[in-house]
This record gives structure tokens, C-alpha cells and sequence, in this order.
């Protein structure tokens, strides 16, 4: 998956967004990541794509700014120089209506993470929109809402722990591919699983997430 992470870093100042999709879970593809290719600077969507033939794999689709398929057929046979730069070159700035639909969709992703007490991914997703988009009402309303959480006592146990365990699987939402990792990882799942002992009372969803994170590193990729 090199290519797409090149392509990915190439050209995402241009306005190009590399999305893999592919039909097995997430901790499938975490494990994949882990111990075959950690080199992942791209996004992947688990699920399906409806509408979009796939008559082989691996197999590209280049969607036009305005939405239509611009482009399709294997990776291989794709040039930047014809298939891919007329399209960037295309790339507008969205309308204030289309920003705001964005970021409220940003904003309502991190609230998921946040129902789910996994304030770390949230604090990540809030932080984003901040990055992304530093002058809008967006960014103002994930800086007060990540500043709430972050000093509501209830969760700082869980942050805490959260932090704990993607300082050592060396990632929040995956292994980052310029960090850290694990050399040893039935010795990792050890740790995880020993961590997750020691968060079962005091941080609950980090110990699910520790023991989560075990499982991933305990079997090996086939």
C-alpha cells in the first residue's frame, strides 16, 4: 500500500484524499497494520462502497470534484501526469454552506467517541477540526468542548489510562508508521493484557481497549 500513502503525502495539499476501502473489521485491518505494514498514512473506511464496480483487486476509482467517476481501472496503470493533476486542478475551495456540513459531520464524529468514553480518539478528532479549520465557529466549538472533557473528573482517569495505552501500541486510532513499535508482540499482549488488569476498576473502557489491542497483537498475520 506504499503507493497510496506516496500519493497520499504527494499530493494532499492539492486537495487529493486517499481512502482504502476494504470489507474486513477493524481489528483485522489494525492487526494487518501491526504486523505486515505499518506504512499507512491514509485513511481506510471498513464497509462497502454501493455503486462502485470492482472487477478486480486491487482496483482505483478517481472521483472528480463534482462527484462523478473521472477514472478507473487497476493502480498500476494510472498516470499522475493525464489521470490524476487535471483533476486537482479542478479543486475548489468549498462554499460556506458546504464547510459548515463538513465540520458538523467532524464535530458529530468526535461526539461518537465521546459517547463512547474513548475521550483520547475524541481529543484527536476535536483537535483535527481545530488543525483543519482554525478561524471557524467549527474549531471554536471543538476547542470548548475538548476543554470540557478534558477537565471533567469522571473521565480523567480514563484519559489518563487511554494515554498509557496508545503511548505504547504507539498510536491513538492506529499504529502511527513513523513511531514507535513493539518488537516482541506476544511479549506487547502480555503487556496489554496486564495493563488491562490494572484499569479494570478504576478506567473500564481503556481496559477493554487494552485488552482489544492484546488480541491484535497476539495473533499473528497469515
Amino acid at each position: 500500500m506504499g503507493h497510496l500513502s506516496r500519493l497520499q503525502d504527494k499530493y494532499r495539499d492539492k486537495g487529493l484524499t486517499v481512502i482504502g476501502i476494504t470489507g474486513e473489521d477493524r481489528a483485522t485491518n489494525l492487526r494487518y497494520m501491526l504486523h505486515q505494514d505499518p506504512g499507512f498514512t491514509y485513511k481506510v473506511a471498513i464497509g462497502s462502497a454501493p455503486g462502485y464496480e470492482t472487477p478486480q483487486l486491487p482496483w482505483s476509482v478517481l472521483i472528480a470534484p463534482d462527484g462523478s467517476i473521472a477514472w478507473q481501472d487497476s493502480p498500476a496503470r494510472m498516470s499522475q501526469k493525464k489521470d490524476l493533476r487535471p483533476l486537482l486542478a479542478q479543486v475548489r475551495k468549498p462554499t460556506a454552506g458546504e464547510l459548515r456540513a463538513r465540520t458538523d459531520k467532524m464535530l458529530r464524529f468526535a461526539e461518537a467517541f465521546v459517547a463512547d468514553r474513548l475521550f483520547v480518539r475524541a481529543e484527536l478528532a476535536f483537535r483535527s477540526i481545530i488543525s483543519a479549520y482554525p478561524k471557524s465557529a467549527a474549531a471554536e466549538a471543538a476547542k470548548t468542548r475538548m476543554t470540557s472533557m478534558l477537565a471533567d473528573p469522571d473521565a480523567k482517569p480514563e484519559i489518563a489510562a487511554q494515554r498509557a495505552i496508545a503511548k505504547f501500541v504507539g498510536g491513538v486510532d492506529a499504529p502511527d508508521p513513523d513511531g514507535k513499535r513493539v518488537k516482541n508482540a506476544q511479549r506487547g499482549a502480555a503487556k496489554l493484557t496486564r495493563l488491562a488488569a490494572t484499569y479494570d476498576e478504576s478506567a473500564p473502557r481503556a481496559a477493554r481497549l487494552a485488552r482489544e489491542w492484546a488480541e491484535i497483537y497476539s495473533v499473528a498475520w497469515k
